[in-house]
């Protein structure tokens, strides 16, 4: 009788069992691209701004369905801007009850 084959024989695919990992080799880690290295401060105290998600909303400009990304600090002063547009200045945002 044959013996089953070594799973690293099995081929090289990815996603299957001729691609299991050497225990010996490190894991590779996931790249990632940071949205800012400095924290965002709150116009209004100064206090570092923590992201609170993002919201679905239509840009009257151009028509356009796009996120506005939410920020809150400690005072919970609450702040948006358009999520594709990082350059623009954080608008006050007029509806912060609905981010609690």
């Amino acid at each position: 009788m044959t013996q089953p084959a070594e799973p690293s024989s099995l081929g090289g695919h990815r996603g299957t069992r001729g691609s299991l990992r050497d225990p010996d080799q490190p894991l590779a880690r996931p790249k990632v691209r940071r949205m800012a290295d400095d924290a965002q401060l709150c116009p209004e105290c100064s206090q570092p701004l923590k992201s609170g998600g993002l919201v679905l909303s239509k840009r009257d400009d151009d028509g356009l369905r796009v996120c506005r990304s939410v920020w809150r600090c400690a005072d919970r002063h609450t702040w948006w801007q358009w999520a594709d547009r990082p350059e623009e200045v954080l608008e006050s945002c007029p509806v912060p009850e609905l981010f609690r």
